[in-house]
């Protein structure tokens, strides 16, 4: 009599540390380059001349973990009020996930101001939560009508992903185009969290140079100088660059001054209108 076959055991794919530790540099300098991507967009500068070192890494850390302290605040949010007994709760977090997300990403999209935008919605969407909660104890007829409207939400949004398991080929392409958007925020935000950072920057290097003007420092890549003309008057700057090598600036005095935030001019460049 032959033995019962035992079942064979599913495996699980599993990274090591080596590998961690391997991905993780790569996040960063991706991280960076957005980053830096965003900054320079600001300024009209291409993206093909950045070069990524410490200072680069440790600006898209502090600045992109802002950005995503505001998106994960609005996300856990969502999805801890799923876990929550109350209706009202759970109907709130299933509008936050599909009505608002892409909102406040918009949101975030306009400008640094709308940080505290964000936080205050989360803030008072928090407050709202906890009065639903204490007045669903105390009237019935909220209770219910919660009831009601989460029952609606939840055939429309989460019924479906619940029951089926053999998904087709159109809702697997949707569950991959989720799932590479949640893996793109984090570096659509580093690239939103230096495009802000160009809006706001208020202190540059100035120089000048003959024939061009008063010249203000955007970036320092190794040995290369990246330029941009602005008019100090009206706070403006023009979306063309000039490289230059360290070494050919020797000598140059340079004054680190308070000259922004810097607005895109209209019209061309010209050296007569930041000498007025």
């Amino acid at each position: 009599m032959s033995e019962a076959s035992s079942p064979i055991p599913s495996r699980k794919i599993e990274l090591s540390e080596g590998v961690l530790l391997g991905i993780i540099p790569v996040l960063v300098y991706a991280l960076g380059f957005s980053y830096e991507s965003g900054y320079l967009s600001y300024y009209g500068i291409p993206s093909e001349l950045i070069s990524i070192d410490a200072p680069a890494m440790v600006r898209a850390t502090i600045f992109g973990a802002i950005y995503a302290f505001v998106v994960l605040l609005w996300v856990s949010l969502a999805v801890d009020s799923s876990a929550s007994k109350s209706s009202s709760e759970k109907a709130i977090g299933v509008i936050m996930v599909y009505f608002g997300l892409v909102p406040v990403l918009y949101l975030l999209s306009m400008g640094s101001a709308y940080l505290v935008v964000v936080m205050l919605l989360s803030f008072g969407l928090i407050f709202l939560m906890l009065i639903l909660r204490r007045l669903e104890e105390k009237l019935p007829w909220l209770r219910k009508n919660s009831v009601k409207i989460y029952g609606v939400l939840e055939g429309a949004f989460l019924a479906e992903a619940k029951k089926k398991e053999n998904l087709s080929v159109f809702e697997r392409l949707q569950k991959a185009g989720a799932t590479f958007f949640m893996a793109m925020m984090p570096f659509f935000l580093a690239f939103l969290a230096g495009k802000h950072g160009a809006e706001d920057d208020f202190v540059f290097d100035v120089f000048e140079r003959e024939g061009t003007g008063e010249l203000a420092v955007i970036r320092i890549y190794g040995d290369k100088v990246i330029v941009i003309p602005f008019y100090r008057e009206k706070q403006e700057f023009y979306k063309q660059y000039v490289i230059f090598e360290i070494s050919s600036l020797s000598g140059v005095v340079f004054a680190n001054e308070h000259i922004g935030p810097l607005k895109e001019a209209e019209g061309v460049f010209s050296h007569d209108k930041t000498t007025k």
